[in-house]
């Protein structure tokens, strides 16, 4: 897969997105539609699937708790945490 594929262009492909994912930045709104959510990986903040187990996520992804938007501040607010798809070789 590569950035053609992908409606926003942005294909991510790494140990937490083998095989590559299109998905988009959100580190800066913290926002992604419906369906996804934005967390931190480690390429940055992205959007990426929800899920609420691994029958949810394609093949060689499982559903993990990552932690999830708003990008964490300064403030001392605690960051929280979503379940998400990504690479099962990152659990």
């Amino acid at each position: 897969m590569d950035g053609s594929e992908c409606e926003f262009g942005l294909c991510q492909d790494g140990s937490q997105t083998p095989g590559g994912v299109c998905t988009s930045s959100c580190g800066d709104s913290g926002n992604c539609s419906s369906g996804s959510s934005c967390v931190v990986l480690d390429a940055g903040w992205l959007c990426m699937v929800d899920c609420t187990s691994d029958t949810d996520c394609r093949m060689d992804y499982s559903c993990q708790e990552l932690t999830s938007a708003p990008p964490p501040s300064d403030d001392g607010t605690e960051p929280t945490s979503t379940s998400v798809c990504v690479g099962a070789a990152s659990s």
